[in-house]
């Protein structure tokens, strides 16, 4: 029996000897064991150095560059300045359309000068005010895009400074571009402000045959002057209906009017209902990723 557990004890001594000759010397139990070595067992990364993969070190010795990533190509890169959101408008008697064959009344999409016909249906995805004056023949001279300052001729203050805006009367102060004219005795009518106030919308034209789940396109469309009502009554419509501005669907019409200047169309508008299906999916992307910068870049372009 003893001699027995002799060998038991032998061979467990012999068991934890092997065991302890293949721990590593760093796991010992010595304080000395963690001291970091004179040499390090690996050599440090060499950073890249300027000219290439040639290039020497101060000892004479070379190390090969690492590429680092390339910047954008500032000649191919765009940005909003460069793009131009398609407009839908109304073609008049002075647009360039109608003498491609656009009748007159019909809206029709800017980029592709496509016919869209007298009615036309839209998600409108946002709403953004602006301020513009337009001259026949010219364009826009000046605009101002935060309602504050005039970009342009004359390119000042819109309604004053904080200090006017406290202390005087509107008349008296801003820029006299934005106030209405004396009131005509014939007519009973004020002369329009030289500048007014755009309503800006970017808006989804819908399929007019399947306009839950057929094609769309983007464009942007402005009312301004006569067209201003249109715009308040798709304010109101959103606004009484109690949605965001990507879920209604509006369906534009014009009428006819007329005035010292001749006959021309004014757009009007009427809400008929929800939008739906993949058209509902493409307005809340179009929503999300509209970029407000894209209303400064349509206002170039103005032909009427």
């Amino acid at each position: 029996m003893t001699t027995r557990n002799d060998d038991l004890i032998a061979r467990r001594k012999a068991a934890l000897a092997s065991k302890s000759k293949s721990v590593p010397a760093t796991l010992v139990d010595d304080p000395e064991a963690f001291d970091e070595p004179d040499e390090p067992s690996v050599q440090p990364i060499k950073r890249p150095l300027p000219g290439g993969v040639n290039a020497t070190t101060s000892d004479g010795s070379s190390t090969r560059s690492i590429s680092l990533p390339m910047e954008a190509d500032p000649t191919r890169t765009l940005d909003s300045d460069d793009l131009v959101m398609p407009q839908l408008k109304i073609c008049q008697a002075m647009s360039k359309v109608s003498r491609s064959g656009i009748p007159q009344g019909h809206y029709y999409h800017s980029t592709l000068e496509e016919d869209l016909g007298a009615t036309v249906l839209v998600v409108p995805v946002d709403m953004r005010k602006s301020r513009s004056v337009f001259k026949t023949g010219v364009g826009v001279v000046c605009r101002s895009y935060d309602l504050r300052q005039g970009e342009g001729d004359p390119g000042i203050l819109c309604e004053g400074t904080p200090e006017e805006i406290r202390l005087l009367p509107k008349t008296d102060r801003g820029c006299p571009l934005r106030l209405w004219g004396e009131r005509d005795k014939a007519t009973g009518r004020s002369e329009r402000p030289a500048c007014g106030v755009n309503y800006n919308f970017p808006v989804l034209i819908l399929d007019r045959d399947d306009p839950e789940n057929g094609p769309t396109k983007r464009a942007i469309i402005s009312f301004r002057g006569t067209g201003a009502k249109a715009a308040k009554a798709i304010n109101s419509m959103v606004s009484e209906q109690d949605l965001l501005w990507h879920e209604a669907m509006i369906e534009l019409n014009t009428e006819e009017a007329t005035n010292f200047k001749g006959t021309f169309f004014v757009p009007t508008a009427k809400f008929v209902g929800i939008a739906k299906g993949m058209t509902a999916t493409k307005a809340k992307r179009f929503a999300d990723t509209f970029n407000p910068a894209a209303v400064k870049a349509t206002e170039d372009s103005d032909d009427e």
